[in-house]
């Protein structure tokens, strides 16, 4: 069950709206939406500490218009979120801990919000949308490019929004500048505008995905991968290694595959040059426990046998929001909490089932194409439960749009007759057509 929530006072789509948003259409209000939360994302509002980027604020306010255009909710993707939520707040009572973090609460149940939303989409408009993301992607491949090589050109004037804006506008928690090794004094490419290497090289890695499900041109693929390359960053790569296999034999497109072998084999020589014993020797961090790839992949494993082992309740409701820095103050290692492991260790069991069953009504019954590799990256590559730049490009690219399907049986256009004759619109409940 949809329903769509339109205020009594909210009138018809297209009447009352700024000239400028009128005539765009939604699909051209998503694209946009999607420029700015790329383009802002490490840039944070005034009057924050540095903790919230512009990215959250265009978010918040794209759901505010959308809604004044129709914008549904997903029923059963809200209970799924109520029930997570309510788990939260059961473990402050059972779960005897003094990192519960109210702040940490709140932020997950406005972060998550985004994920029970749906817009009207024409498969034609999926398509359009999808384009445009490889555009954007193409764009920020080649500044990418740039900002590596340029880098020994003219130092840090290649990474100008790290250095030399106020410490005030720039997000805090983040490795902006990341060397290739300690010691070193190359950066690796973050494509400019991107708050770390490893978040431009995943997202260089679904646009790969996206360009290869579609048109699959070589030298796009290719541009992708360098750049991919120059981040340094083996994230986005381990999702490649999962799904373009998958999507390689399902549209045979073996050719490509041959040809990127080769790819790899031409650039073998060329190793030492741009020191890629600093990409390929990463293989070995996952049995490094001060390493980043131990800590992203490995290091989750010990932080819930720890949560499993605590006899007060923590298996079934969790530590509570926020808890999870208990953990990391006992250890004497490098550490993460990737998002599944952090709905597991602070929400239970109980919360983690609410947890899996919102993923499914919202991004399970997204947009195909980039299901899985937004899915993974979201769940595996990173602690992003309250991050709202990852979870709100998945929202837009994959769980908004929603299937064809579900647009046709539960999104009509309203007519002119659903409306009240003062132009108002009427509340209602849209139901699935059998």
């Amino acid at each position: 069950m949809m329903t769509e929530f339109k205020n009594s006072a909210v009138e018809p789509p297209g009447r009352n709206l700024p000239a400028a948003y009128r005539y765009l259409s939604t699909v051209d209000v998503i694209k946009m939406t999607l420029v700015l939360v790329i383009l802002l994302q490490k840039i944070a509002i005034p009057g924050t500490a540095s903790a919230f980027s512009f990215s959250f604020l265009v978010i918040i306010v794209t759901i505010a218009q959308l809604m004044s255009r129709g914008m549904l909710v997903d029923i059963r993707s809200l209970m799924c979120l109520g029930g997570f939520l309510s788990v939260g707040v059961l473990s402050y009572a059972v779960v005897a801990t003094d990192k519960f973090s109210f702040t940490s609460f709140a932020l997950a149940a406005v972060i998550q919000s985004f994920l029970i939303f749906r817009i009207r989409l024409s498969r034609d408009d999926y398509d359009e949308l999808l384009h445009f993301f490889v555009k954007i992607m193409i764009i920020l491949a080649f500044v990418g490019i740039i900002q590596y090589f340029s880098q020994f050109i003219v130092g840090n004037l290649a990474f100008a929004l790290d250095v030399y804006l106020p410490d005030m506008l720039l997000l805090k928690g983040f490795n902006l500048m990341n060397p290739l090794y300690y010691g070193s004094p190359t950066i690796k490419s973050n494509g400019f505008f991107f708050l770390e290497p490893s978040f431009f090289n995943q997202f260089l890695a679904v646009a790969f995905v996206a360009e290869f499900i579609r048109k699959a041109r070589v030298a796009v693929l290719a541009l992708f991968i360098v750049a991919s390359v120059l981040t340094y960053s083996g994230t986005g790569l381990t999702m490649l290694a999962l799904i373009v296999p998958y999507h390689a034999w399902r549209q045979r497109k073996f050719g490509l595959v041959a040809l990127g072998v080769v790819g790899v084999m031409i650039a073998i020589p060329l190793g030492g040059m741009l020191e890629l014993n600093a990409l390929t020797d990463r293989v070995s961090e996952f049995s490094e426990k001060q390493s980043s790839g131990y800590s992203r992949f490995v290091g989750v494993i010990p932080l819930l046998e720890y949560a499993l082992h605590v006899r007060d309740g923590s298996l079934f409701f969790g530590r509570g929001p926020g808890s999870v820095q208990e953990y990391f103050l006992k250890v004497s290692f490098g550490t993460f909490d990737p998002t599944w492991g952090k709905v597991i260790y602070e929400y239970g069991l109980v919360g983690s089932l609410f947890y899996a069953s919102l993923l499914y009504f919202a991004v399970g019954k997204g947009q195909p194409g980039l299901r899985f590799p937004l899915a993974y990256t979201y769940l595996v590559l990173g602690g992003y439960l309250l991050n709202p730049f990852i979870t709100g490009v998945m929202a837009l690219l994959v769980v908004w749009p929603g299937t064809s399907e579900e647009a046709a049986a539960r999104a009509p256009y309203p007519s002119p007759d659903q409306f009240e004759e003062d132009g108002r619109v009427q509340f209602r409940v849209l139901k699935a057509r059998p």
